[in-house]
């Protein structure tokens, strides 16, 4: 038999105490009249909560709004316990030296010009007909657009400059400077890069480095990478059995190196680590006529037999992710310029060969407005040993107006039950239904389209 003794000591409890006994040193700054320490503490480890942590939608999470670093919560306990002990009266010169010394550390340490969101947007850049009236060759410009939040409480000068670039691309605007950035106030800032032709890269994204800096001061070294992808063409149309075998690589076709969302895995500030453990990939096709585009997304699993897929054309989410089940999606934009997610086109197809087209996003709550597309797709699912496989034929025609645009924005995405991992192609900071967030996909000249036999 068992007999109750007292209360069960738990992780749970232990950090229950820990947070009272921080809400009680506050109070006792508060009652010492150093109400202004006390906010000085409570700003530095959290910098928003609540309706602040939602960023363009309401469903839509900003990073984290608190230090994770559990070193700087006990440094943060330890200066609320000194000045708590230490009278403003009875300290001498050096104690006030030291204490200056301290808190600046702390400061540092805690603040930064933190990078909320990077996006990009890839578009063709006009090269002039040469002398005797042949058409320029193909080259493209890439704006970056940075989102910079100051967490320190003075207003600082920043800037950013870009450091390196992939061979044969330039700077065009290369530097960005925000005068005297309120504290706790966020602003997007432009750099552009150009470039004639699209680095032979694996993954189809090509990285793009850059130096933020304030009041004078390197702060970091960080970058982003441009995610764009050239479709590939086919001499011969592939049959839809989800076998592959009839398909060949065509340079800067193949979507890969998926990333988990936000900060999932982040495990220092680098845009490329985060990286899931299921990867995936995606090769974009279309025929010689160009009247139909093809996928093939080639989905790593070494258990194949434990994959969840319910049998109903619904997927349920959780804050802007899908859970219960493992879905691939993709999100087409044709001609690049949507502008909210209800312009999108969403194809969901999960492994037991559901699928969902659709034009907008159906989450519940709602996101936006969205409405059935029946896009004539053709496609079937496969499953190996270590993957499962989605193989799919659309008509171009069937995405609207916009169908013969050159450049289309889209995404790849992945939800994957067994890893609990949301990964995409595209770089996503928050939600993968901003089109802000997609990448670029580009139909060449089929003159200057290179096959990899």
């Amino acid at each position: 038999k068992f007999r109750t003794v007292g209360v069960l000591p738990s992780v749970q409890l232990k950090r229950l105490r820990r947070g009272l006994q921080d809400a009680a040193y506050l109070q006792l700054l508060r009652s010492q009249n150093k109400k202004d320490v006390a906010n000085r503490i409570i700003n530095a480890m959290v910098r928003y909560a609540g309706s602040d942590a939602a960023g363009d939608h309401y469903l839509d999470p900003r990073g984290n709004g608190w230090i994770s670093s559990g070193q700087l919560w006990i440094e943060a306990r330890r200066l609320m316990g000194t000045e708590i002990q230490d009278a403003d009266d009875s300290k001498t010169e050096h104690d006030k030296i030291a204490a200056r010394v301290r808190w600046g550390q702390f400061i540092n340490k805690t603040h930064r010009v933190r990078i909320e969101k990077v996006t990009t947007k890839v578009t063709p850049k006009t090269i002039q007909a040469g002398a005797d009236g042949t058409p320029g060759d193909s080259a493209y410009s890439v704006k970056v657009f940075v989102d910079l939040q100051n967490e320190f409480n003075r207003p600082l000068d920043i800037q950013l400059d870009i450091a390196t670039l992939p061979p044969g691309w330039t700077p065009v605007k290369k530097s960005a400077r925000i005068k005297k950035l309120a504290p706790t106030a966020r602003q997007t800032v432009e750099l552009i890069v150009e470039g004639p032709a699209l680095p032979p890269l694996p993954h189809a994204k090509f990285p793009v480095g850059f130096v933020v800096s304030y009041d004078g001061r390197m702060q970091q070294q960080t970058g982003t990478f441009v995610p764009a992808l050239s479709v590939g063409e086919f001499s011969s149309e592939p049959e839809i059995d989800g076998k592959l075998n009839d398909w060949r690589r065509w340079e800067n076709s193949v979507a890969g190196n998926f990333r988990l969302l936000g900060e999932r895995g982040r495990i220092e500030d680098s845009p490329f680590v985060g990286l899931a453990k299921r990867q995936t990939t995606v090769q974009v096709m279309q025929d010689e006529d160009g009247e139909n585009l093809y996928f093939a997304i080639i989905c790593s699993e070494p258990n194949p037999g434990d994959l969840i897929a319910r049998p109903v054309n619904t997927v349920r989410y959780d804050q802007l992710l899908a859970t219960g089940e493992d879905v691939v999606e993709i999100l087409l934009d044709p001609g690049n310029n949507a502008k909210s997610p209800e312009d999108l086109y969403h194809i969901v197809i999960k492994p037991n060969g559901v699928i969902i087209q659709e034009k907008g996003i159906s989450t519940n709550p709602p996101l936006c407005k969205n409405t059935p597309a029946n896009l004539g797709a053709k496609f079937a699912v496969a499953k190996t040993n270590d993957a499962w496989i989605v193989e799919m034929k659309i008509p171009r025609s069937a995405f609207g107006p916009n169908a013969d645009a050159k450049f289309w924005g889209v995404n790849f995405t992945r939800f994957s039950t067994a890893g609990s991992e949301a990964s995409s192609w595209g770089k996503t900071e928050r939600n993968f239904y901003d089109p802000d967030s997609l990448g670029t996909m580009i139909f060449p000249n089929r003159d200057r389209a290179k096959e990899n036999k």
